[in-house]
């Protein structure tokens, strides 16, 4: 059942045509640092663009903007810390609502 409906999303997804708009991930700064090694902890490189549906309203808590990815292509989005979209870059604003099909994220 859950293939199916993943389809479906990736089907839709395909329908947006050019509502879709490519999405560059911009990765955090260092977020520790090894003492041992004496050097800081940088997240590993993950890919960087994705196609994703941004919508200028939302009703997500403190975001003024949002972003609709699908579950699967997203990669773990706490080692990034804005997006760009557009030329534009915008601050995630925390929580990332996941459903296992779509990823809603929030942009400031």
């Amino acid at each position: 059942m859950r293939a199916m409906v993943m389809r479906q999303v990736r089907n839709a997804f395909k329908i947006c045509g050019d509502l879709l708009v490519s999405v560059n991930l911009e990765l955090r700064a260092a977020t520790s640092y090894n003492m041992g090694d004496m050097l800081a902890v940088v997240p590993p490189a993950m890919p960087t663009t994705i196609q994703g549906i941004f919508l200028n309203e939302t009703k997500l808590k403190g975001a003024i903007a949002e972003i609709i990815f699908i579950s699967e292509d997203v990669p773990d989005l706490s080692l990034y810390s804005t997006l760009t979209v557009n030329g534009k870059s915008w601050k995630v604003v925390e929580p990332i609502v996941d459903d296992t099909y779509l990823v809603r994220v929030g942009l400031n």
